[in-house]
């Protein structure tokens, strides 16, 4: 990339300014720009690059980009005015297409492979103005470093648009590593070098204290930040409630109070704010909550990526705890909210095999008013960016499809759009679309995960919206890319990313151990301490770890179980299935997919499925390779000799259990953990450098699937017989 032009003009954006006493300070800039500190503007770091057309102005000492090129400091360039009069300035100088540009996401994860940004990138960012982008899971097929100086590039190109609007890139939450479900391969969200391995979200759940999980979102800011990313698709306030839904692992856990206190402290750490966005800079990175009011409650634990699991569900009619936990996790100031696909069914009538909704309209909540309005607006007194979960608008159109609209005759089709029965019958038709983003935008959506400006360009020409009706979303999105200052700085130092992630990695490590869960620990076998006589068979760790391990401890390691004193075993819990079918996948090691009716909700057998109409099938491809983690911890009890010692390690991506042909009474200890390497677990099973277990257990664990299935979704840790309850937290 060219040299970047760098004018840094301050020593700090917070430094202290040396003045008069605070009854005599100067607070004429307070509530207004974002850069006032203590009643006086400081000059932010402001940069251009070369050969972007731009240049820096300097007037009454203050240094301003001229983004637009007109050799004036127009309003939204102005770094000492509030979000809100910048973003109207900015939105009225603006076409249709380039507010359309900022209302949905795009994916841009393949083109750093190819080391540049591309002509026809360029052109596909010109032609449709695209201002977000997606990286998935950051990839191991470029490092960090690609990924900056690609990001980089990005921002020195649309600076040269004519309006110079930065990009913003994010990412779903990519920490979190651990056993994939063979629980020998370690897998990990983010492969990109130098990033480190982190614990996952419900790890966090596990260490249960705020001001560490602050610290850790602070450091995870660092990250991104650092790799280019500037807004997180995240974190997840989904407290657990159904706890065979996939996506427990990136929740903090199965307590509401508690995953609204953590998911708080997380956010406030992202965006390195303590008290919610207070009208100063964000210098984390955007955090956007979600899924709002709560994606695990889904019918049997499906997940709403596909419509068999749309119908998010409280049977007990317990919405309200869900809410509050979201309630708190707002006063953090996120400056983004994602809803959920799910269809909330906020009360429960059911006859004759079918249920009903008693007081919501049976739309997914992108569409519904008083998910939007009255929940989330009135109730958790939020009024930020709304962006919606991915592909809302293509296949997640729940209870808005386009047969049930032909059924229902919609009457709520703005005088300028067509009428319904012009439409054709294709999903695809412009117009139905129109008609979807109009929905979303009138109950209070800005952002379309996953769409496209031509969508939002139809919906103006085929007379659902205006251009003027681009404006508040629009707006939305611009103060939250003022608030994150890209508009100043939109650049990073490549040379940065190997120095922070090399900082971080001492308190991932740390992370890791303290995430861990002792729940079992007979005859306080933990932590091992034995003599040079004794044997020891590890199962399910790394040989050179064993041996590393074992070279300086004395002991002898055998290959036979029958022999050994002490027998170490490492497996993963059953994993969930992501998609819509995930509800059958039981949270035993063996236990058989269940599988669904699509007419009648309730569970049905396989045997009964045979001859039911509309049934289909949940499929887990890593079944065999649950059931083999079952059979090592069978041949383990069965191999262990009088007097022997089992010691077993479980990797819980969601919460799990025994089952019954599995004699529990025989392992000795057990230990939770939620992504740790095999040697920082042979520290916590060895006590090394002092090391004492302090993680509580973040869900019950029940003792049989039937329990599970008896249970109710919106219900917390309601199993009625639990193996180990919520909160179970042993220690040395």
């Amino acid at each position: 990339m060219k040299q970047i032009l760098v004018l840094l003009l301050s020593l700090s954006l917070f430094a202290a300014f040396t003045a008069c006493g605070d009854d005599e300070k100067d607070k004429s800039c307070d509530g207004k720009g974002i850069y006032c500190v203590d009643g006086e503007d400081v000059q932010p770091s402001v940069q251009v690059a070369d050969g972007s057309g731009k240049s820096i102005l300097t007037v009454d000492d203050k240094q301003y980009r001229d983004l637009n090129a007109n050799g004036e400091v127009d309003a939204y360039e102005d770094w000492t005015l509030p979000v809100e009069e910048r973003a109207a300035d900015l939105v009225s100088k603006m076409t249709t297409i380039q507010k359309a540009g900022l209302l949905y996401e795009k994916g841009f994860v393949g083109q750093i492979k190819e080391g540049s940004l591309t002509d026809e990138r360029k052109a596909a960012i010109k032609e449709y103005q695209v201002r977000v982008a997606l990286f998935r899971d950051p990839g191991e097929s470029y490092t960090a470093e690609d990924m900056v100086n690609y990001t980089n590039e990005v921002q020195a190109y649309v600076e040269s648009e004519p309006l110079g609007v930065p990009f913003v890139f994010c990412c779903d939450p990519s920490y979190g590593t651990g056993l994939d479900t063979d629980g020998t391969t370690w897998k990990k969200k983010n492969t990109m070098e130098p990033m480190g391995d982190w614990p996952f979200a419900l790890g966090m759940a596990a260490i249960d204290d705020a001001d560490y999980v602050k610290k850790l979102g602070a450091a995870h800011a660092k990250e991104y930040k650092a790799m280019g990313l500037r807004m997180l698709l995240g974190p997840q306030c989904d407290p657990i409630s159904e706890p065979r839904w996939a996506r427990s692992y990136d929740t903090f856990g199965a307590d509401p109070v508690r995953a609204g206190v953590l998911a708080k402290a997380y956010i406030q750490g992202l965006q390195e704010t303590d008290n919610g966005f207070n009208g100063k800079i964000v210098s984390g990175i955007a955090a956007v909550l979600k899924h709002f009011p709560g994606g695990g409650t889904n019918n049997g634990g499906l997940d709403s990526h596909s419509a068999s699991g749309q119908w998010a569900l409280f049977k007990g009619d317990n919405m309200q705890e869900h809410l509050d936990s979201f309630k708190v996790a707002f006063e953090s100031g996120p400056l983004g909210c994602m809803p959920c696909y799910s269809i909330n069914m906020r009360g429960w009538v059911e006859a004759d095999g079918d249920f009903s909704n008693n007081d919501l309209e049976e739309v997914a909540s992108s569409y519904n008013k008083t998910i939007m309005q009255d929940y989330l607006r009135d109730y958790c007194g939020w009024d930020g960016l709304v962006s919606s979960d991915w592909g809302v608008l293509k296949g997640k159109q729940y209870g808005l499809m386009e047969d049930q609209l032909a059924a229902k005759n919609p009457t709520d089709i703005p005088a300028t759009a067509p009428a319904f029965s012009a439409w054709g019958v294709s999903t695809e038709t412009s117009n139905y679309q129109s008609y979807l983003i109009y929905k979303y935008w009138v109950v209070g959506g800005h952002q379309v995960g996953s769409g496209s400006a031509e969508m939002w360009l139809n919906a103006v020409s085929d007379g659902f919206l205006t251009d003027s009706d681009l404006n508040e979303p629009a707006s939305k999105v611009l103060e939250m890319m003022f608030r994150l200052g890209v508009f100043e700085n939109p650049y990073i130092n490549s040379t940065s990313v190997n120095s922070v992630a090399v900082n971080n990695r001492e308190l991932a490590e740390e992370a890791m151990k303290k995430a861990v869960v002792l729940v079992k620990n007979e005859g306080s076998v933990l932590p091992m301490s034995i003599t040079d006589s004794a044997k020891v068979y590890f199962d399910g760790i790394d040989d050179s770890v064993i041996t590393n391990y074992s070279s300086s401890a004395g002991y002898t390691v055998t290959t036979n179980m029958s022999e050994a004193d002490y027998i170490i075993l490492r497996v993963t819990g059953r994993h969930g299935t992501y998609s819509g079918l995930a509800g059958g996948v039981p949270l035993s090691f063996e236990g058989d997919v269940l599988t669904y009716n699509s007419t009648e909700w309730r569970h049905y057998t396989a045997a009964e499925n045979e001859a039911a109409e509309g049934a289909f099938t949940v499929v887990d491809s890593s079944q065999a390779n649950s059931i083999a983690q079952a059979q090592k911890i069978k041949d383990a009890i069965a191999a262990k000799a009088d007097g022997a010692r089992l010691i077993l390690s479980v990797f819980a991506p969601r919460p799990f259990l025994f089952d019954s042909d599995i004699e529990v009474d025989a392992i000795d200890a057990i230990l939770v953990e939620f992504g740790i390497t095999d040697t920082y677990l042979l520290d916590a099973v060895f006590g090394a450098d002092g090391f004492k277990p302090s993680g509580k257990l973040p869900f019950c664990i029940p003792k049989t699937d039937a329990d599970v299935e008896a249970a109710t979704e919106d219900l917390f840790n309601d199993e009625a017989n639990q193996l180990f309850k919520y909160g179970t937290s042993l220690s040395y």
